[in-house]
């Protein structure tokens, strides 16, 4: 009795506010510390400034213009697309007009100090994005295991380093975040808010309409409300209809995108413009099927990045079937579509920005045996500082 109750008072203290987000930041710092020895055993260079900059690679430069020409008196809106066709409404604006704003009030001019600017504001997504995170997991799973497996694995796990560079990772991840918490917790119109914000930031936020449909679809179901298809469709949606905030915040939820559309339309003469300029990029529109065709038959051996592609699927298969997590399940299902459809080149990386992949994985590991559980933990943070090694090696395949 007094052993049950002793443990009942310790996972009540690891359940604290205070306890958990001490937690994720100590990973957190950890996990920069850890990047930060890399760089500088990898480059000889131990300066701190020259790692906060040198760790901005790739697209990170087109953010900087964006961000740059937004807070030029939103030059932007005059600015044509690059010879090579590459244009900045590839990239969805709430992020880079955040970091815009701050940087017109504490940038003081100094173009670097987008980076730094960017990357705090990033830093504070990210800790937001795992406290709310672990406690998503522990209204839903009720589990201390999964939770702290949760945050450990965003921390240290792979592909990390994302969330520390001014890509809009961080930012899709707490808004993403706190639309399934506050859905959950019924509280529509924070997810309608967070949710339009979510669309504003990357075009596959407009996507968790579908998870709001799969959510009340699944509740309607475990309810036991059966009684002939047609019955059951027509009850479904008649009350459903009755929840003024649930209609309202689902109908926030594709504002962002909407918005944006019309600004395209306005600028460009085309909504889908965002999409359309992707061709830029070397971006197919091949499919699924084609592109694992491609890795599997034509390309054999697959490379690293089509073997992760089968793991995520294999994910995705294990959350639907054992875990039962529908509404989870589809928007795994939607990220791996939209981003694999093209290549599986940034796959991995929008799998683990998109909260459900780790959050299901998590569940898994919980369950492992302390040895399991070490050797895989290990494995995942050695694996991780090869990858934050080759990023500083400017390797495309990361990108």
């Amino acid at each position: 009795m007094g052993t049950a109750l002793g443990k009942k008072k310790f996972e009540e203290r690891l359940s604290s506010p205070a306890v958990v987000f001490s937690v994720i930041t100590v990973l957190f710092l950890i996990s920069r510390i850890i990047m930060y020895v890399v760089y500088c055993r990898y480059t000889g260079n131990s300066g701190f400034s020259s790692f906060a900059l040198d760790i901005n690679e790739w697209d990170c430069g087109w953010y900087k213009w964006y961000i740059l020409n937004i807070a030029d008196d939103l030059n932007i809106l005059d600015a044509t697309p690059a010879t090579t066709g590459q244009a900045w409404w590839a990239f969805f604006p709430l992020f880079p007009s955040v970091t815009a704003l701050f940087w017109k009030i504490f940038g003081g001019g100094n173009e670097d100090n987008v980076f730094y600017i960017g990357q705090a504001l990033n830093t504070v997504f990210f800790l937001i994005a795992q406290y709310y995170g672990h406690r998503y997991i522990m209204l839903t799973r009720k589990s201390l295991w999964a939770a702290y497996s949760y945050v450990a694995f965003m921390s240290l796990g792979l592909y990390s380093f994302y969330f520390s560079i001014i890509y809009t990772e961080a930012l899709f991840l707490m808004l993403l975040t706190l639309c399934f918490y506050f859905m959950k917790q019924k509280k529509y119109v924070l997810m309608g808010i967070s949710g339009a914000f979510l669309s504003a930031t990357r075009n596959a936020g407009i996507m968790f309409v579908f998870v709001i449909l799969t959510e009340l679809i699944t509740e309607y179901v475990r309810e036991g409300n059966h009684g002939g298809i047609f019955k059951s469709t027509k009850d479904f949606i008649v009350t459903n209809l009755k929840k003024p905030t649930l209609i309202f915040g689902t109908c926030l939820v594709p504002m962002g995108f909407f918005l944006y559309m019309a600004l395209l339309s306005n600028i460009t003469g085309d909504g889908l413009a965002f999409l359309h300029v992707q061709r830029a990029w070397g971006k197919n529109t091949d499919g699924l099927i084609a592109n694992l065709k491609d890795a599997f038959y034509y390309s054999f051996p697959p490379s690293y990045l089509s073997l992760s592609v089968l793991l995520i699927i294999a994910l995705i298969i294990i959350t639907c079937a054992r875990q039962k997590n529908f509404p989870e399940t589809v928007f795994s299902a939607i990220i791996l579509l939209t981003s694999a459809s093209s290549s599986f080149d940034s796959v991995p990386r929008y799998a683990i920005g998109s909260f459900t992949f780790v959050l299901a994985f998590s569940d898994e590991f919980a369950k492992f045996r302390p040895v399991t559980k070490i050797v895989i933990g290990t494995i995942i943070c050695l694996f991780e500082i090869t990858l934050i090694k080759y990023w500083f090696a400017y390797s495309s395949w990361l990108v």
